[in-house]
């Protein structure tokens, strides 16, 4: 939380659904498997981590109702497959409230359906290429926060 004082750490929760989380792994260049090895063999201060330089965002696409009751089985639309965007290398699609329909359809299935990361190696580089990416999926009623780096952003200009 950003304060009068300065940043303020209430809590330090990052799991793999979670946007902040969604931020670091397509920056973390380690194997995430090697790591979690190192954290069951208690052996973490010994494992390397590393992470390319630059910055990334994540947006958060939620479904109609989100965060209260939501609407579930709209159709997804502009991913391929894969549930990826085609031509957009530095963009990662994290999928939570997704499903696949009996004849293959993607269809919102929670609240926060999709986390659409963008990396760069700026952050406003980062932030264009979450938002345009952003704009390129849609389902019907998706709404997303459009503040996400913002006051980073405002900070770094003054």
């Amino acid at each position: 939380m950003l304060t009068e004082n300065g940043p303020k750490v209430l809590e330090y929760n990052v799991r793999f659904g979670d946007p902040e989380c969604q931020c670091i792994i397509p920056r973390l260049t380690t194997d995430l498997v090697d790591v979690i090895e190192c954290v069951l063999a208690e052996k973490l201060d010994g494992c390397a981590l590393d992470i390319v330089d630059g910055a990334s965002v994540c947006v958060v696409m939620a479904a109609q109702g989100y965060p209260g009751a939501v609407v579930t089985g709209a159709e997804i639309k502009g991913l391929n497959a894969d549930g990826q965007l085609d031509g957009a290398p530095d963009v990662q699609v994290f999928h939570g409230g997704t499903a696949r329909t009996k004849d293959g359809r993607l269809v919102t299935n929670g609240g926060r359906v999709l986390g659409v990361t963008g990396t760069a190696a700026t952050l406003p580089l980062a932030v264009t290429r979450a938002y345009e990416a952003v704009e390129r999926i849609s389902f019907s009623g998706a709404h997303f926060r459009r503040d996400i780096a913002a006051r980073a952003l405002k900070r770094r200009r003054i």
